[in-house]
């Protein structure tokens, strides 16, 4: 259980350094500061799904992954 906390939090910190960057480039990329309001909440929202799909999901299947238990035979 602690060694799943710990490699819980690992990625956790990660993706929030991961969706920082990303919303900041892109909000540089596409000149959000002259955009309508919503489009912050849309790039947001689109940022945080990639860093959910390629970073997060994937490396918590493997943190909450349950050993399989071996059978004889």
């Amino acid at each position: 259980m602690m060694r799943q906390a710990v490699l819980y939090s690992l990625v956790e910190l990660v993706a929030l350094g991961l969706n920082g960057v990303l919303y900041d480039q892109a909000a540089r990329v596409l000149a959000l500061r002259d955009a309508p309001s919503w489009s912050f909440l849309a790039v947001r929202l689109v940022t945080s799904n990639v860093v959910f799909v390629f970073w997060s999901y994937p490396l918590w299947r493997g943190v909450f992954r349950t050993p399989v238990p071996r059978t004889a035979g």
